[in-house]
């Protein structure tokens, strides 16, 4: 199709379409950063950016980055606790977003799996092929300036 570039081609199993991200924390304050490459299944059912387990909290504060706690609806309206705070993401598999990243928020709460949301792919077409297992992400014309396939 004219007016998107193919960015990722990816099969993936019948646990479902995982990618590999990476994310940047940076603390405003004092300039610290901490980046981590997080699996992440693709959950277009997630409204929110990215999802890490609680697991991810410990390098986050060690920058001196509090999450504030949250209270997210989880699947069937159920409440839930979660933490919040302000990420990037840098990557998705080889593809590489301009420096800093996008701009997201990531919910910290829970165990694995980690979750790639809608606010990330909103920018982006995501075509999901059932029969063959194949998830295809494509930058659209409008924004190939701005990313970089490495």
């Amino acid at each position: 199709m004219m007016g998107r570039r193919l960015i990722i081609n990816k099969p993936y199993t019948r646990t479902g379409p995982f990618l590999d991200v990476k994310v940047l924390i940076l603390n405003p304050h004092t300039n610290q950063q901490t980046s981590f490459d997080q699996v992440c299944l693709v959950d277009t059912g997630f409204s929110g950016g990215l999802h890490v387990p609680r697991s991810r909290e410990a390098e986050i504060r060690l920058i001196g980055v509090e999450a504030t706690p949250t209270t997210v609806s989880l699947a069937g309206g159920v409440p839930g606790t979660g933490y919040v705070c302000f990420a990037y993401v840098q990557r998705i598999e080889d593809f590489w977003f301009p420096m800093p990243g996008i701009e997201t928020e990531l919910l910290i709460r829970g165990e694995e799996p980690a979750l790639l949301g809608r606010d990330i792919l909103k920018s982006m077409i995501a075509e999901f092929d059932g029969p063959r297992k194949l998830l295809s992400i494509y930058q659209p014309a409008s924004d190939r300036d701005c990313a970089h396939k490495v």
